[in-house]
């Protein structure tokens, strides 16, 4: 008998959580909106994006889109971003922090930082996960399978 391969599919919990969390909600408000503890929602998805070989939570997203374990809805939203802002969100959705994204596209993690603060409104959310979701949302990014999912 050969060994049973782990999965590395979410949970419909876990997915639960983490379309809570990439909806812009921190760990406290997803934990409300679910009805559950905030530390329990931490020690999960820390255990998903192990699992998934998630960097970060906006890098959990890229990789629950390109799987095809979350869906996001497209919008008929238009935003115009800049070259140097869709750049920046394709790399926020790898997971890669902003100190790494500066050495990619030539610019401090100052500037990167600042042009997260522009970029940010534009998309009218409040943190990286979200815009995330938002950029899959206006098919500004796309799922690839560089995004680094395992398995």
């Amino acid at each position: 008998m050969s060994p049973r391969k782990a999965s590395i599919e979410p949970t419909p919990r876990e997915l639960q959580q983490l379309d809570e969390m990439s909806r812009g909600k921190s760990y406290l408000q997803a934990a409300d909106a679910l009805g559950i503890a905030e530390d329990t929602v931490r020690a999960t998805m820390r255990r998903l994006y192990r699992r998934i070989g998630a960097r970060d939570r906006s890098h959990a997203v890229s990789i629950a889109v390109y799987r095809g374990w979350l869906t996001v809805p497209p919008s008929t939203d238009r935003v115009d971003l800049t070259s140097d802002e869709l750049l920046l969100l394709a790399f926020i959705s790898t997971g890669r922090t902003y100190r790494e994204i500066g050495p990619h596209t030539g610019v401090t993690e100052a500037i990167v930082q600042e042009r997260a603060a522009r970029l940010f409104p534009k998309l009218g959310v409040r943190d990286r996960t979200h815009a995330v979701r938002r950029g899959y949302e206006l098919g500004l990014i796309r799922p690839l399978p560089s995004v680094g999912a395992r398995g």
